[in-house]
């Protein structure tokens, strides 16, 4: 992300309250903190995208997602490509 959107975006999660910027060691850099909102925000979206991920997995979906953001970050050059980890079934 370059700086002019990262910038335009932190003003606007400012806006909202969900962060709070404070000044940094230098000129130069910027201290962020998620508000309690911030917090309360990203703590749902996690959730949902568990759920998501979770319905894919039992849609069968889950491996073509792996696929796609595995091609996504070759393409970018980030990371490692990763295979689906799947739970092992318990043995009662």
């Amino acid at each position: 992300m370059d700086q002019a959107t990262a910038s335009d975006l932190l003003a606007r999660l400012g806006r909202r309250a969900l962060v709070r910027r404070a000044a940094g060691e230098d000129r130069r850099s910027v201290r962020l903190t998620l508000t309690r909102e911030g917090r309360a925000l990203f703590e749902r979206s996690v959730g949902e995208v568990r759920s998501s991920l979770r319905a894919a997995d039992k849609a069968g979906e889950l491996d073509a997602l792996v696929s796609s953001m595995n091609a996504y970050l070759r393409y970018y050059g980030i990371g490692r490509p990763r295979a689906v980890r799947r739970p092992r079934a318990h043995s009662h």
